[in-house]
């Protein structure tokens, strides 16, 4: 029996966590701030730490958010603007010191790639290009060792030790499409440097070259810059594209990257309902444990897709994410692409947990374009799901709850087994 294909881990996430329009739809109403990377790390396997980009961030900040999350939760920390706006990738030896002291090493092993954006002024010139990628450690511990040259600023406040040394991945994300040069390309392989794909509302060119042995995509908004939610076409379409630089058959060398994807269109709050979404979709196109790592919400089980919830495991801030849900239990959406059904047997516990509620929930309310599920009719449920309609559940009426997303329906029907709590879960 031949062994499956290798494939590269897909983490989806989103570009940073604090913004008021989340509070009350994506977080739950009267979740505290200080719990919404928390919340975050439920939801998602990564983040995109942007603070970073605006001033240098203290050592207590960087254990703080590692604390807050799973022992598999990946950062990804944007680097200074100091280094990329100001100085321009020159000259940039002591900024750099100081950003690698700041304490971002304290992530320890959830240090995940280094994002470098570059202003849209900013074109490629091969000697600055060249100078600046000499200069950026491939490991944390060349990454310490350039930290403790940092300068009398962070004297007193700097983070120089790591636990293991570890390689230290870069992306890198130009706003000119000089970059695209064949000499710019080459350079970024061969310091291992990936060119972050992004998708900004046709403001910026896009680059879909593969540069490193991993891929980094930023979602900005398809059709206006940070505003724009994704359409079920558009998702289905970059699901399609990190599936293929996941497994590799999307590559000209025809080997399988790890794949990080963040949604920076966070300006009406589309960004974790489309992180999630587009989670849903991956999630059903690749085989387990092509997914990276798994939220630590261990009330939530999945069994060949579907999804089934297990209060009485549920941990407080669980029992948040499942707000408003009261005494149903399990959540049944479908998104029309196939009817599996699924049980959990009861006393068997599942090992693989699921990314989280909303990665159904935010596919489904995309493929009805949001609209609440108890306006679409029974005649659609019993299309969608036959068996949640009250004939097919004994009497039992199915219920349209909203949860933590607020203006995402969940679509819940009770059942009798305590284990099982709904029978027959479709999902996608």
């Amino acid at each position: 029996m031949s062994s499956a294909p290798p494939r590269g881990r897909v983490l989806i996430g989103v570009s940073g966590w604090a913004y008021p329009r989340w509070r009350g739809d994506f977080y739950p109403k009267g979740l505290p701030h200080r719990r919404e990377l928390e919340f975050i790390g439920v939801h998602f396997p990564t983040v995109e730490l942007n603070g970073s980009f605006y001033s240098l961030q203290r050592p207590e900040s960087y254990l703080r958010w590692r604390e807050s999350v799973p022992a598999d939760f990946v950062f990804a920390v944007k680097g200074s603007r100091y280094v990329t706006h100001m100085l321009r990738l020159q000259r940039v030896e002591q900024a750099l010191s100081n950003f690698f002291a700041s304490g971002l090493l304290a992530l320890g092993d959830r240090l995940g790639p280094v994002l470098w954006q570059l202003p849209e002024r900013q074109r490629f010139a091969p000697d600055v290009l060249q100078s600046f990628l000499d200069l950026l450690p491939s490991t944390t511990g060349e990454a310490a060792r350039l930290a403790r040259r940092h300068d009398e600023r962070l004297d007193g406040r700097a983070w120089l030790e790591v636990d293991a040394d570890r390689p230290l991945r870069h992306a890198f994300e130009p706003r000119s499409d000089s970059f695209s040069a064949p000499e710019s390309l080459r350079l970024l392989q061969r310091h291992g440097t990936a060119l972050v794909t992004a998708d900004t509302a046709g403001r910026w060119p896009r680059f879909d070259a593969l540069t490193a042995d991993f891929a980094y995509v930023r979602l900005h908004g398809a059709t206006k810059l940070y505003h724009s939610g994704y359409t079920s076409a558009e998702l289905r379409e970059w699901a399609a594209l990190v599936c293929a630089w996941a497994d590799g058959s999307g590559a000209d060398d025809r080997r399988a990257r790890d794949v990080y994807v963040y949604f920076d269109n966070d300006a009406k709050g589309h960004a974790p309902h489309d992180a999630a979404a587009l989670q849903a979709l991956v999630d059903a196109s690749l085989p387990d444990g092509a997914l990276g790592p798994q939220p630590r919400a261990a009330c939530l089980h999945v069994r060949h897709g579907g999804l089934v919830v297990d209060t009485a495991r549920a941990s407080p801030l669980e029992a948040e994410v499942l707000h408003g849900v009261g005494e149903v239990h399990a959540v049944a959406l479908d998104a029309g692409l196939s009817q599996r059904r699924v049980e959990r047997p009861p006393g068997r516990a599942d090992e693989r947990l699921p990314r989280a509620v909303l990665a159904i929930a935010g596919l489904f309310a995309h493929e009805h374009q949001r609209r609440p599920l108890a306006a679409l009719g029974e005649d659609h449920l019993r299309r969608v799901s036959p068996e949640l309609t009250p004939a097919a559940s004994g009497g039992r009426p199915s219920q349209v709850v909203h949860g933590a997303a607020g203006r995402h329906p969940f679509l819940c029907s009770r059942a009798v087994d305590p284990l099982v709590r709904a029978r027959h879960v479709p999902t996608i």
